[in-house]
């Protein structure tokens, strides 16, 4: 009953995050927690319960960072990039991620 419980409430967050219009970026509430938590219900599953609450507790705080630094990169790089005949795909890989790297490796860090 508490998982089902827990998991009716996981979906009204995820659907209300979804009508925000970011998935996971808003303050996580306590009910994708519990979800989490109560997904194993055994003493061999504690390990994964655990695991699985610390990433949807780090899922938000490392989106928002990747997102902030993937803002920060120079819209002239993007430009000069298709400037040069690079594909948006081509431009993503080669000059954005590398440039905003340094900012989401730490945020990552961070949320640990």
């Amino acid at each position: 009953m508490l998982c089902l419980l827990a998991w009716a409430a996981g979906i009204v967050d995820a659907v209300s995050y979804l009508g925000l219009g970011r998935v996971f970026t808003a303050m996580m509430t306590g009910n994708t927690v519990l979800l989490a938590l109560a997904i194993g219900q055994g003493e061999s599953m504690a390990i994964l319960r655990s695991a699985l609450a610390l990433a949807c507790l780090m899922l938000p705080i490392v989106i928002r960072s990747t997102e902030s630094m993937l803002r920060l990169v120079p819209r002239e790089l993007r430009e000069a990039s298709y400037a040069l005949g690079c594909r948006k795909g081509r431009t993503i890989l080669t000059v954005v991620l590398p440039a905003a790297l340094p900012g989401v490796v730490s945020g990552c860090l961070l949320a640990v």
